[in-house]
This record gives C-alpha cells, sequence and structure tokens, in this order.
C-alpha cells in the first residue's frame, strides 16, 4: 500500500500452492487467489492504520499465462491452469504445424506453447468436455480477481495477449481465430488498456477485502510489465528480474517477431508501444536447488552465505561450467525439454566453484538473451535489474561483466507492486494530473560499478561457456535419441 507522496504505508504476502493432481498438470486453487487477496488487503490496512474507506484506488499485477474457467456468477468449475502445466503440449504442436511460426508470430506475438490458454482450452474440450460446456467465463488470474472486485469481466492488453488469440498489434480478440476454434466472444472478458478504472468494489467484496464501496478498481497488467513499468522501463531502458526465473524486457514502437529469433512480443503499459519478452526459466531457481542440494551437509545455508561460497573461487571456477536450465532452456534456445549439467569438473574443484559457476551461468544466460534481443532490433542502452538476486553483489558485479551495457540495480525488490500502484494512480487521477505520482512510485535504482579488469577476465570465458553450451546441446541431443535398430 503506498502513500499520496509514493511513501510505502504497508505490505502482507501469501503463500499458496501448485497442484499437481497428475503426470504434467500444474494447477492452483483460484479461490486460494481470492483468499490471498483478501487476507493480503485487511493485513496490509491494519499494518498501514487506514481505514478501507480511505484507498483510493486498487491496482492488480498477477500472475500471466495462469487461467480459470467459471459459471456465471464467477465461481470455479475446476483449479485454474498455470503456465507450468505441460498437459497441453501436443495441442500447442498442432497448432504451430497447421499455421505455422509467421502466421502466430504476426498476430499473437508468439508461436503457440503449452502455457497458453488456447492449447490449454483445446485440452479442456478433450479430457473434460462436461466443464468446458458449463464455462460461462475464461478468466485469466487477473480478471479473476477483477470479476470478484467489480462484478465486471475486464482483463487489460498484456493479459489478454496470454491467450494467443490476441491481435497484439489491433489491441483486439481476433474474431476470426475465435471463429475458428469455436470460442464464443461471450466467454472472453473485454480488452482495454492498463490504467482503465473498471468500477467501484461491490459490497461483498468491500466486506471481504475491508475496503470500502467507494475504492476504485483499476485494470493493472501481467505480473513482469507490472515489474517492469516500477523498475523504469523505457527508450533504451531494459529491465531483467531475478527471481525464480528471469524475464528481460524491452520497449519496442510497434509488434516485432522474427521466426528466426522468436521471442515472444507483448502490447505494453503506455500507448503505442510494446515489449519483446525473453525468459530464462531458472536463474534464482537454479541458485535454490543448489542452496537446497547442500543444506544436509550446511543446514543453515543462505543465500548470502551461498554467495560467499561463491565469492571464494576465482573467476571461471577452476573450470568448471553450469549449464542453468533446469526446467528447460528459453529465450533464444527454445529448447523446453533441455536439462540442467555441470561440466568441467576436475579433483580441485571445490563447493564454491560449483557455486560461483551457478551465479556465471546464469549470468551468461542473461547476457545470451539481451544479445538475442538486440539482434532482434530491440534498442539496449543499459539494464535495470530487480528481485531478490539484486541482494547478492557477486551476481550483480558478474551481470555487469557480461551484458554489455551499464547495469542499475532497483532500491525495491519487488517493483511490480510499484507498477501496480503507478497504474492506480493513472487510473484515478488521469496521466497528466497522476504524474508527478507515477514517478514518486517509480523505484530507484543504483549504477552498479564493475572493476575494469574483472570484466575483461569475463569476456573469454563467457566465449568459453557459449562453445561449451553448443557441445553440450550436441551431447544431450545424443543422450535423448531413440534406440535404432
Amino acid at each position: 500500500m503506498f502513500a499520496a507522496d509514493g511513501s510505502s504505508l504497508g505490505r502482507h504476502s501469501v503463500e499458496y500452492p501448485v497442484l499437481t493432481p497428475e503426470p504434467g498438470a500444474a494447477e492452483q486453487d483460484a479461490e486460494g487467489w481470492w483468499d490471498a487477496v483478501c487476507a493480503c488487503m485487511r493485513a496490509t490496512l491494519r499494518e498501514a492504520g487506514v481505514g478501507g474507506a480511505d484507498v483510493a484506488a486498487v491496482g492488480l499485477s498477477a500472475q500471466g499465462h495462469s487461467w480459470v474457467p467459471t459459471d456465471g456468477r464467477f465461481r470455479p468449475l475446476r483449479n485454474a491452469f498455470t503456465w507450468l502445466d505441460q498437459r497441453a503440449a501436443p495441442h500447442a504442436r498442432e497448432l504451430l504445424e497447421e499455421r505455422g511460426a509467421e502466421f502466430w508470430g504476426a498476430l499473437a506475438g508468439k508461436t503457440p506453447g503449452p502455457w497458453h490458454m488456447l492449447p490449454q482450452l483445446m485440452w479442456l474440450r478433450e479430457a473434460e468436455p462436461g466443464t468446458s460446456r458449463a464455462a460461462a467465463h475464461l478468466l485469466m488470474a487477473h480478471d479473476f480477481i477483477m470479476a470478484r472486485l467489480t462484478g465486471e469481466t475486464v482483463t487489460d492488453y498484456t493479459t489478454a495477449a496470454a491467450a494467443l488469440l490476441f491481435d497484439v498489434a489491433h489491441l483486439e480478440w481476433d474474431q476470426t481465430l475465435l471463429h475458428t476454434c469455436q470460442v464464443e466472444p461471450a466467454l472472453l472478458p473485454v480488452a482495454v488498456a492498463s490504467g482503465t478504472p473498471v468500477g467501484h468494489l461491490t459490497p461483498e467484496a468491500a466486506e471481504a477485502t475491508g475496503l470500502g464501496t467507494t475504492t476504485i478498481a483499476v485494470t493493472g497488467a501481467q505480473d513482469q510489465k507490472c515489474a517492469a513499468y516500477g523498475a523504469g522501463l523505457a527508450e533504451g531502458v531494459a529491465t531483467a528480474s531475478l527471481g525464480t526465473a528471469t524475464a528481460i524486457e524491452a520497449l519496442l514502437d510497434r509488434p516485432l517477431f522474427q521466426t528466426d529469433v522468436p521471442i515472444p512480443c507483448f502490447p505494453y503499459l503506455t500507448p503505442e508501444r510494446w515489449v519483446l519478452e525473453a525468459a530464462i526459466t531458472t536463474t534464482g531457481g537454479a541458485v535454490n536447488w543448489l542452496r537446497d542440494a547442500l543444506r544436509p551437509v550446511e543446514p543453515a545455508l543462505s543465500h548470502a552465505g551461498l554467495s560467499e561460497l561463491a565469492e571464494s573461487a576465482p573467476p571461471g571456477s577452476r573450470g568448471v561450467v553450469f549449464f542453468p536450465f533446469l526446467a528447460g532452456a528459453g529465450t533464444p534456445h527454445g529448447r523446453f525439454e533441455a536439462t540442467a549439467a555441470f561440466s568441467g569438473i576436475t579433483l580441485a574443484a571445490t563447493v564454491g566453484d560449483f557455486a560461483r559457476a551457478v551465479f556465471e551461468g546464469c549470468s551468461y544466460e542473461v547476457a545470451t538473451a539481451l544479445g538475442a534481443m538486440r539482434a532482434a532490433g530491440a534498442r539496449i542502452d543499459r539494464l535495470h535489474v530487480f528481485g531478490g538476486g539484486v541482494r547478492s553483489e557477486l551476481w550483480m558485479q558478474l551481470l555487469a561483466a557480461v551484458c554489455g551495457v551499464p547495469v542499475y540495480a532497483c532500491t525495491e525488490a519487488e517493483t511490480a507492486l510499484r507498477g501496480a500502484a503507478m497504474l492506480a494512480a493513472r487510473g484515478v487521477l488521469g496521466s497528466r494530473r497522476g504524474a508527478g505520482l507515477v514517478d514518486a512510485l517509480r523505484s530507484g535504482v543504483e549504477h552498479v560499478a564493475v572493476d575494469t579488469h574483472f570484466s575483461e577476465l569475463y569476456h573469454p570465458l563467457m566465449a568459453r561457456y557459449c562453445r561449451a553450451r553448443d557441445a553440450y546441446w550436441t551431447f544431450e541431443g545424443i543422450l535423448n535419441m531413440e534406440d535404432t535398430p
């Protein structure tokens, strides 16, 4: 929660689990989303010491690529699908083979994946036809919460673009594709720009959240777009999250998709702007994995302790290399079934070398993605980094050494909160009147200074990593070959 001068008044968080009822499934209880929203709002109001009626507006930052079918009263008909669900992979391949990458890139800004609503809806029709027929609404996480708050089915452009049914150039649901794929337009929410006032909270929502019926709900955005907004995404300024995964956002003045460098393109939060979004599936997740793997030996090992271990090793980790593909290889590789590996291990290798190799491998992949985005046509003159990873001085130094542009650390780790608040301010005050508050809410940044010698050391080390990665792809391909007679 933020005050009118941009200062933080309070915050609260609630976790909810990912459910795996069968192989390939990754679901969540959508009622858990709503319960978490209500719990967080009530706890934050108590911490801030303000009444619910004093809150002028609510903005939303929600996970993308997660949706739920509901009845006409917005009650879930089943668990929600999340972006981790893999059951629709055959349907995604079918869509790609039927129409080709150029069609999907020009229309949706991306090629079909098992995490998109359309292939997951195709899976639902086959696996649970009764649920599919009973659905009155198909709502992304953002839309579900908005419907519970206001009684209105409204989405924003960034969220709609994750469905694979949205025309990212014309900012509307594609009616021809809806007809071809037999998706009734009435099932989908109205798509509007982020920062659009939707309406006041219903009495039921006000009671559940502790807010007032005078509070206005404003369309937010997919969480990575909100976070980029709060972190200062601008012309020539890219942003990168260092959380479990890393998403890199770069601003465009037109939709852009190239089949040879297939980086997803989304509408952005400001008029006539789009973003390229590169994804690296496990960065902080790789750090967490190593910490957890070492905990039986070092039960008290923390993220800070792991970073200290890494600092004890020399640049290059005595030849140890880590390929951080614990959940597939994202941009620009598109190898979603890739696995992780260590290489270059000798008797001289230490635990510190393994730790440093993880930080180095993740940094090299961020730099690789940035290079692919520049090759695709994005202008990137500097990089703003946010998320839990900014607390590791070593990690920030590595990024500054290998990314090829000045790197800045955001002083606010959770910039998505600020981005959602900025959208709420725009919604209730308007772009002109709200400009001062929007600027006050944006996270500050600090330049990451890096020693010239340190950077020079890492140029050949990154080149070595890229050669090793190419060889690893060949090796992994051999391992995954089916036996032939």
